[in-house]
């Protein structure tokens, strides 16, 4: 079928272009945290949440919970989001104890009751920490490692957990399992906010939770660091997994751990750098946006799918001829427009034409396991970091590296997704 055109009614994700810098929040004190507030991306089961820690002086426990937005005030209300569907549980007035098979939760964890039936002793949406838990049921104190609360009445109920960084390290990624086994039931379009507290005994440590050269209203970052509240329009630094893998979300990184540059010249070893991709349909390229400090000169080449023709001639940049001597947004215009194959590898690179050097940025993310972070960026898995040095033969011939991603966005005027209208769907793991 014809291709749809996008032009004009899409823009280009090209936000993620910019000179992005991570910010990181220090907590020191009782009750400081951060954080930030999003739309829930997709519906399902979220299962965990991924932050960065910066650096750490003095190490102590951090409460990872996601919760309610204040109408109030934007802030996290305090309240655990259950959209509804918390975990069900049973109350045990002969050993103080909460049964739920299989629940997952640990010592430490906060947790919140949504429904209690018949059972006194506790509270509705109040924080408690579960203590002596088991493989089937946990009891549950007022305080931190503190004693177990007395439960009167055998009844029924309802929970949601957070999570805990129990040892936090200087510059580590966590992936954070909030409510145990059973993660939290989420809805698309729910505003949330994912919260960091700190369970402060001498603890210094600094948590990234926003980027400040993603601007927006909506998702926003927060910070509670002793004397009041503070908002701000900064993209929020935290990642998302869900039962179904890591995905992404507007405005959110995932808990991208550092936004790296590359120097190179033409005597370098890379001297092609740029990024891989691939689309999940046909689609017309017209151009790329590429991040980039061009104090020399160089060649833009976009390859084809055998990785070694290009698409059309260099495309020369001349380091004269730009409106700022510091790193910004260059955008690379084709000649004409090429059409791509769906899942099919093809290349951007930069590459230098003099010794003097040109300056790339790129993204470095976590994997969770085998679970695959480049998800939670648009793009998904198959955009990555890819290298080469001399010329090219075939695929073989580039080195890609699958927890980075160079802040090169193509640019499609068309597609062809397979529904007959224009309709941009999902781009392996990114909405685009």
């Amino acid at each position: 079928m014809p291709l749809q055109s996008t032009r004009g009614a899409i823009a280009p994700y090209v936000r993620l272009l910019d000179n992005v810098t991570i910010s990181s929040a220090i907590l020191d004190a009782n009750g400081e945290y951060c954080g930030g507030v999003f739309q829930v991306p997709q519906t399902g089961t979220l299962n965990k949440i991924g932050l960065r820690v910066a650096a750490v002086t003095t190490a102590d426990v951090i409460h990872v919970t996601l919760e309610t937005v204040s109408a109030a005030n934007g802030a996290p209300s305090g309240i655990f989001y259950r959209n509804g569907a918390a975990t069900a549980c049973t109350f045990q007035d002969t050993g103080d104890t909460v049964t739920c098979n299989g629940h997952g939760l640990l010592d430490g964890d906060e947790v919140q009751f949504a429904t209690i039936v018949t059972t006194t002793g506790i509270s509705i949406d109040t924080t408690y920490y579960v203590v002596s838990s088991t493989a089937n049921t946990f009891q549950v104190s007022a305080t931190y490692g503190g004693g177990a609360l007395t439960l009167t009445t055998n009844g029924t109920g309802t929970f949601t957990a957070g999570g805990r960084i129990p040892t936090p390290a200087t510059s580590t990624t966590y992936w954070v399992t909030i409510n145990g086994a059973n993660g939290v039931n989420v809805k698309q379009g729910d505003l949330v906010a994912i919260k960091c507290i700190l369970e402060y005994v001498d603890g210094n440590l600094s948590i990234n939770y926003g980027c400040p050269a993603g601007g927006s209203l909506v998702p926003y970052s927060f910070t509670y660091l002793g004397a009041a509240l503070a908002l701000s329009n900064r993209w929020i630094d935290f990642g998302l997994e869900y039962s179904t893998g890591i995905v992404s979300c507007p405005g959110m990184l995932p808990g991208v751990s550092s936004a790296s540059t590359l120097a190179y010249g033409n005597d370098h070893n890379p001297e092609k750098c740029g990024l891989v991709f691939q689309v999940p349909y046909a689609c017309r390229l017209i151009g790329a946006w590429i991040y980039i400090d061009l104090d020399g000169d160089c060649n833009i080449a976009f390859y084809d799918s055998d990785q070694a023709t290009l698409l059309e001639p260099l495309i020369a940049f001349d380091k004269d001829q730009r409106g700022s001597t510091s790193g910004s947004h260059l955008h690379v215009q084709l000649a004409s427009p090429h059409i791509l194959l769906p899942n099919t590898n093809y290349r951007i690179s930069v590459e230098p034409s003099s010794t003097t050097h040109v300056t790339l940025q790129y993204l470095v993310v976590t994997d969770d396991g085998a679970v695959v972070a480049l998800n939670g960026l648009p793009g998904g898995s198959t955009w990555m970091y890819t290298t080469a040095t001399g010329v090219p033969a075939n695929e073989g011939s580039w080195t890609n590296t699958a927890t980075r991603r160079m802040m090169i966005v193509p640019e499609f005027d068309q597609l062809d997704d397979g529904y007959g209208f224009p309709h941009f769907g999902d781009m392996s793991g990114g909405k685009y």
